[in-house]
């Protein structure tokens, strides 16, 4: 079975088959049914006969009165079996062709018609000759009638017999849709490079031209009947085809897809939602005065169409009235009870609640959008206020702990050098005096020097150079760097990332200084004994260093808070430090283009540089 699917010369068979049988299933059909309505199988094939050469005589009589009333008797007189005689409502003979020839039985057809000045009576009769010369219409029709007539059994039986066989040939067409070669793969061929809406379209004005064409040219004769077949043909065969096409893309999958509706129709759909919010951006473009004026306008113009439409009408006329002042009396309640709410959460934010919302359920258009602004406003005020308070309790701790961290060294290089005014230079203590005021004046000059870094790279002050580095080979740097301070805080480094290099645009000098800021942190406030992890994560477009540890004192402070200028984890501040480390590597990290975020959970303390990729 699988080889028949896959042959070509199978299917060819199949197919020529197919039409065989449908054509003589439908030719059988179509005799069994006009054998019937003439009567073959009630009441005999020789009444049958006689009934369908009286109605065709009959028509004919018929269209020869009427070419008699317009002078085209010589027309219809040649070239058919028919012999005519036209007579007067006295018996009186107008016209004849007929001249005694073997002939059935006369019909006649009479008319009362104007002729001249006076209507008359005109009475025409037709008779067909037994010896048919020519091949007319009803010349094919006896020549079928006794065809079929004399296969009027069979035809039942060679319908039956062909229909089904044509059904199982279907089958099998439908089957192997698709099948080459007697492999399982399914092939589209030629078929699925057109869209299958465009092969039903095509189809359809290919059947409405044929049918069109019969319609206008089809006449009762053996070409006719044959023309009549070749068209069946044709359509059946187109059929036949999207059958076969249709099975095929149900077998290969993405029949939707391939639709050209189903390309076009959501392009269709984007064009009318793009119209509509159009429409809406235009209507929201105009002022609200200009707003509620087309509104009216729109409301009055519905007003007059009804009135006019209903002008006489006085029951339908008070029933509008009453509907659409109930729609007004409505709108307007709307509108206050929304002016009412805007009104209070106006009243209340010039109050100084900046804790009140505006209940904006149930609001539309401009009073949404009125509400949705005074909520932006009291938010805005909210966050206003806030920053206010933040500035100024940084403010504060900046004058107190700048005070104290340079009040202490100062005063320690007061107390030395007056030590040293009453000691001998040369004495030991002298130098060890010394020393103590190195270490301090370093203090101070290092506290300055950030102090002044800090305020830079807060203005942006500093020029940066980005170049392409290695986020891996400076973490490689910074473990080599920081090797003896981390194994004298007793610290691991782990240091992880991706096997291939991750190059973020940064500049060298600062990016060294926010690696170096974060690393000392950790050497100062992480818990001994403990592993400290330094990752790089590329992200998309950006790439991630990041650094894990374990906090010595316990944080009860966010990130945000640590990354504010002189704020130290250790509140007792016992350790080394300006508290400008994390402050001046943020800032730095924006002049890069990037971002640094702390995250404190616990003691676990995490601070991640976002760079973008080279």
């Amino acid at each position: 079975m699988k080889k028949l699917r896959g042959s070509i010369k199978a299917k060819a068979t199949a197919i020529v088959l197919l039409c065989i049988f449908a054509l003589t299933a439908l030719g059988s059909l179509i005799g069994v049914l006009a054998l019937n309505d003439r009567g073959v199988y009630s009441y005999g094939v020789d009444y049958a006969r006689s009934d369908l050469i009286a109605s065709r005589t009959y028509m004919a009589s018929v269209d020869a009165l009427g070419a008699y009333m317009s002078d085209r008797m010589p027309f219809i007189t040649n070239g058919n079996n028919f012999r005519y005689v036209i007579t007067d409502e006295d018996g009186r003979e107008l016209f004849s062709s007929y001249n005694d020839e073997p002939a059935y039985n006369g019909e006649q057809c009479s008319m009362y018609s104007l002729w001249g000045a006076d209507g008359e009576n005109v009475v025409s009769t037709a008779y067909l000759l037994k010896d048919m010369k020519y091949k007319d219409s009803a010349y094919a029709a006896l020549k079928l009638f006794d065809f079929a007539a004399s296969l009027r059994y069979g035809l039942i039986v060679i319908a039956a017999v062909c229909t089904l066989l044509g059904i199982a040939l279907f089958v099998f067409l439908l089957s192997s849709a698709g099948h080459r070669d007697e492999t399982d793969a399914i092939t589209l061929g030629v078929a699925g490079k057109i869209p299958f809406d465009m092969l039903c379209i095509l189809a359809v004005v290919i059947g409405l031209i044929i049918v069109n064409a019969l319609d206008y040219g089809f006449n009762e004769s053996i070409v006719g009947y044959a023309l009549l077949g070749v068209a069946v043909l044709v359509c059946g065969l187109m059929l036949l085809f999207l059958c076969m096409t249709f099975a095929a893309w149900l077998k290969h999958g993405g029949l939707m897809k391939s639709l050209l509706s189903y390309k076009i129709l959501p392009w269709c759909f984007g064009i009318v939602r793009r119209f509509f919010a159009f429409l809406v951006r235009a209507l929201k473009a105009i002022p609200l005065i200009g707003r509620w004026i087309f509104a009216v306008a729109g409301v009055l113009f519905v007003e007059f169409i009804y009135m006019v439409a209903f002008m006489g009408d006085g029951d339908m006329t008070v029933f509008g009235w009453f509907v659409e002042r109930a729609a007004l009396v409505l709108g307007l309640l709307y509108a206050i009870s929304c002016l009412n709410r805007l009104y209070k959460g106006g009243k209340a934010i010039s109050s100084g609640d900046t804790a009140y919302k505006v209940d904006a359920n149930h609001m539309k258009g401009a009073f949404l959008e009125h509400a949705e602004n005074l909520n932006s406003i009291n938010s805005a005020v909210q966050s206003a206020v806030n920053e206010q308070l933040r500035s100024e309790r940084m403010r504060t701790e900046l004058i107190t702990n700048v005070s104290h961290d340079i009040k202490t060294p100062l005063t320690s290089i007061v107390s030395y050098v007056d030590l040293l005014e009453k000691e001998n230079i040369a004495n030991e203590n002298a130098k060890e005096y010394l020393e103590v005021l190195s270490r301090q004046s370093a203090k101070l000059k290092k506290l300055i020097e950030d102090l002044i870094e800090a305020s830079k790279a807060s203005t942006g002050a500093i020029g940066v150079e980005l170049t392409r580095c290695d986020a891996g080979v400076l973490l490689e740097q910074l473990q080599g760097e920081y090797s003896d301070r981390l194994e004298k805080a007793g610290l691991e480094l782990v240091v992880s990332g991706p096997e291939e290099s991750v190059l973020v645009m940064a500049d060298r000098r600062h990016i060294w200084r926010v690696l170096d800021n974060l690393m000392n942190n950790i050497c100062k406030y992480s818990m001994r004994g403990t592993r400290v992890y330094a990752e790089v994560h590329p992200c998309g477009e950006t790439a991630e260093i990041s650094f894990k540890n374990i906090s010595a004192a316990r944080l009860n402070i966010t990130g945000e808070e640590l990354k504010a200028r002189f704020v130290r984890g250790d509140a007792s501040r016992t350790t080394e430090g300006s508290g400008l480390g994390l402050s001046i590597a943020e800032s730095l990290t924006k002049l890069q283009n990037g971002t640094l975020a702390i995250d404190v959970d616990g003691d676990l303390f995490k601070v991640t540089v976002t760079l973008k990729k080279a």
